[in-house]
């Protein structure tokens, strides 16, 4: 029901392949630490939650900028909604999107100037210290220039996530030569979310249902890389044979999931890599049909194996991603 609403739910993200040293004149490496490889590429993905379809697949270098990715559109339908990791974030982008009567979810990225509901400059870390409970869900102007009409919602979290949360920032600033602010980490007892939806449209919980969603595109990705070894090469391999393999094995996830869209998409408590690991087990008998009614008749007995064998259980402790779909009020989100 909650993807019903929309005409389509675009998530977009990326994921960073490692490569062979010889290669980083035509896939130059994400730089900026000690740890980076010398070459890396870089694929991104816009992908329809709703259909299941890829509705974008861009290769370009490991040091590209998810900023200025090819996969965040500018041209979008009425009744979109789209998901992107902060990496992505963009106020000018986000009134476009608004401009066309699309929704977007997104985290809030630090440093953007926020305003409250009648213009006043927003101070987020003295505002959230004076609330006296874990939630907030307010309506904000977002940005500068634009002052983009939005709803903030600020969810508390226990403080060992924030501990650790904290932990990650030192380090990761440590990495790159720096030190994180005393404001930033401080906001990093809260998890704060932006949004043009209004909250007779959506409720909070259903804003981070939705949000979550965007975490499938990461288990897309692992399966990919992990399950499908598209990130794995011999360390023997010349450069061209290793992007040679690559592209391979790239065709053959792609391949995949056409098949999975045929097959698994139609079971909304699927496992991906269950019905995944069912395709690569029937793959010889789909190969095999050669002609249009063998072909349709393997698929719907690789259909009648994913509804048997690849379906998650409904769960009451910690509910899986489509019993949250179905019913957002089973968010078990502790506010501290």
């Amino acid at each position: 029901p909650l993807l019903q609403a929309f005409s389509a739910v675009l998530l977009g993200d990326s994921t960073v392949i490692t490569l062979p040293d010889e290669l980083a004149e035509a896939f130059p490496g994400c730089g900026g630490t000690a740890k980076a490889s010398a070459a890396a590429l870089k694929i991104q993905l816009l992908w329809d939650h709703k259909s299941g379809r890829l509705q974008s697949l861009h290769i370009e270098a490991g040091r590209a900028s998810d900023a200025h990715s090819p996969i965040a559109p500018q041209e979008v339908t009425p009744g979109t909604l789209l998901v992107f990791d902060l990496g992505y974030f963009n106020v000018d982008r986000f009134a476009a999107w608004d401009r066309q009567q699309a929704k977007f979810i997104s985290r809030l990225q630090h440093g953007t100037t926020v305003y409250d509901a009648d213009g006043r400059a927003l101070d987020l870390v003295a505002y959230l210290r004076q609330q006296p409970t874990g939630l907030v869900d307010v309506p904000i102007q977002l940005g500068a220039a634009r002052r983009l009409p939005c709803r903030l919602i600020a969810i508390r979290v226990p403080q060992e996530v924030a501990n650790r949360r904290r932990q990650q920032a030192r380090q990761k600033a440590r990495d790159h030569g720096r030190q994180a602010s005393a404001e930033y980490l401080e906001l990093l007892g809260w998890t704060l979310f932006v949004t043009n939806s209004g909250v007779e449209e959506l409720t909070w919980q259903a804003v981070v249902v939705l949000y979550r969603t965007r975490w499938q595109i990461e288990l897309l990705f692992k399966l990919w890389k992990s399950h499908n070894g598209l990130a794995c090469w011999r360390a023997d391999a010349a450069a061209l044979e290793w992007l040679a393999v690559f592209y391979a094995k790239l065709l053959g996830v792609v391949l995949q999931h056409w098949l999975l869209l045929a097959t698994a998409w139609g079971c909304s408590r699927r496992s991906l890599l269950r019905a995944a690991r069912l395709v690569r087990e029937t793959l010889k008998g789909l190969l095999l049909a050669s002609e249009a009614l063998a072909l349709a008749e393997a698929l719907r007995c690789l259909q009648r194996l994913v509804q048997r064998l690849a379906r998650v259980k409904a769960r009451k402790r910690n509910p899986s991603h489509a019993q949250l779909l179905d019913a957002p009020q089973l968010l078990q989100w502790l506010i501290a």
